[in-house]
């Protein structure tokens, strides 16, 4: 009978080896040798004799695959920080999302439109920005020198929008921590304030919050997650995210899942001009995903790693990919409304991004034109030890609520519909009304161009990359 390791070993490296036929077969003209994939792989569930075998082989065909191979303008080697030159297949959808936009619809400042200038500040870019997808996030420096400070004042303010109002309980219950310095006398105002957990469900949950976090500065717990706590352990300290959107009856999901917003963006040509249909291509997967009724309103992206705001994750998360998500919801939810214009501009996306210990809430919106405005809140950090409550935890729930309230508008929008679909009771339907169309029906709508999608190498290696990991995860439960 043949021993349990050396089949286990055998079946380990039958898997590695289909792997690597498999996906060597689509890919080897313009990637890197799957070599290199092989040796890390064989590394990693085999012997050291097979492994040392493999390198020497591995590292013969990449130095011949290197002399051999072309330059590709999205290989890795070319790009810093790993980020990718963009594609001729992006430039020309940029290119088309921009000239499918009509002068009348397009936001005016001046003498000049926006679309326009974000345009020609992007055909300067050799790398993805938010500015591809015509996202203006007022909190990139960068924009400083594109626009004056008066545009930028303007931009700002156009359709400004009031942060919705916590409900006076809840107020109440926060100005008790102010000057308060002592864990003690924080726990006892917390523990000694009653709440109806139906009525009053926020001030209810933010009760409970509080006391959670008092016992996690007590025992030193948020110390130790602070120091030596990896992603799904900082996890602990959003949790008030999660819990304020209870009684909304929405669904929270931290399950690492694709974002269904995403994934229609990334499909919307799936069906060629030529008659054939394309591939899937798998959208974005957030780390957390706030929905209800399978219409997405809300994101979150998250880190373990503090970098002091410079790291790259954070950077590209919080600049690119965030933004890029919350326009693909906004979006969504614009279609489910018909893409009426009045409705497309009241409503609004949240997003967080949490990197180690501090967090940024980003609101996003469509003002005027083909534009999404994204406008940040002010970034909070959580103190390792019980210090500055008011000024630090407490100032975190106000956010979180004030951002809960933001998703609540939208989603009454969605639920009472747009407006101009309102009608009398007594009125029927006009018979050309119920079928769908691609007719102009000269109806007051708004159709924003899609975020720029990544196209050709850079979708290929994620495609990649995802079914190596679901391999490996398969082979490990064997």
């Amino acid at each position: 009978m043949q021993d349990p390791v050396v089949f286990n070993q055998n079946q380990q490296i039958m898997t590695i080896v289909t792997l690597y036929f498999t996906f060597d077969k689509d890919f080897n003209k313009q990637q890197p040798s799957w070599d290199v994939i092989l040796q890390e792989l064989l590394e990693r569930f085999s012997p050291p004799s097979i492994s040392t075998d493999v390198k020497s082989h591995s590292k013969t065909s990449s130095s011949t695959d290197r002399k051999n191979s072309k330059p590709s303008c999205s290989s890795d080697s070319s790009s810093p920080a790993g980020l990718d030159l963009l594609s001729m297949e992006q430039w020309e959808s940029f290119e088309e999302k921009y000239r499918s936009m009509d002068n009348d619809s397009k936001w005016k400042l001046g003498d000049v439109f926006v679309e326009d200038i974000i345009y020609e500040y992007a055909k300067g870019l050799k790398y993805e920005h938010a500015a591809h997808s015509f996202i203006l996030n007022l909190a990139d420096k960068r924009w400083q020198k594109v626009f004056t400070q008066a545009q930028l004042r303007e931009i700002e303010n156009k359709s400004f929008v009031p942060l919705p109002t916590l409900p006076q309980e809840l107020t109440d219950f926060f100005n008790k921590f102010k000057n308060v310095n002592n864990l003690d006398d924080a726990w006892k105002i917390a523990d000694e304030s009653r709440f109806d957990p139906v009525r009053e469900f926020d001030a209810d949950c933010a009760k409970r919050t509080v006391l959670n976090v008092i016992a996690g500065y007590r025992w030193d717990t948020i110390n130790r997650i602070g120091r030596n706590g990896k992603e799904r352990d900082v996890m602990r300290l959003w949790r008030a995210i999660d819990d304020s959107f209870d009684d909304l009856k929405a669904d929270v999901f931290r399950s690492d899942q694709l974002s269904s917003s995403s994934s229609s963006r990334h499909n919307e040509e799936r069906n060629a001009i030529d008659g054939s249909i394309k591939q899937k291509v798998l959208g974005a997967k957030p780390d957390l995903i706030i929905s209800k009724n399978m219409i997405e309103f809300a994101a979150a992206e998250q880190g373990y790693s503090d970098e002091a705001g410079c790291g790259v994750k954070e950077l590209s998360e919080r600049y690119l990919k965030l933004p890029k998500n919350l326009k693909d919801m906004l979006l969504k939810i614009g279609c489910h409304l018909d893409n009426d214009r009045k409705s497309i501009r009241a409503v609004r996306t949240v997003g967080f991004s949490h990197t180690h210990l501090r967090m940024t809430g980003l609101i996003m919106d469509a003002p005027c034109g083909y534009v999404c405005r994204v406008r940040e809140l002010k970034e909070i950090t959580i103190p390792c030890e019980f210090e500055r409550f008011a000024k630090t935890y407490i100032r975190f729930l106000k956010h979180v609520f004030i951002l809960k309230y933001v998703v609540k508008n939208t989603m009454d929008i969605v639920k009472n519909g747009p407006p101009s679909t309102v009608e009398e009771e007594d009125d029927e339907e006009e018979d050309t009304e119920m079928f769908e169309s691609i007719v102009d029906k000269h109806k007051d709508t708004l159709i924003i161009p899609s975020c720029l999608n990544r196209i050709g190498d850079r979708s290929k290696k994620i495609l990649k990359k995802r079914k190596i990991d679901e391999i490996i995860e398969n082979n490990a439960t064997l």
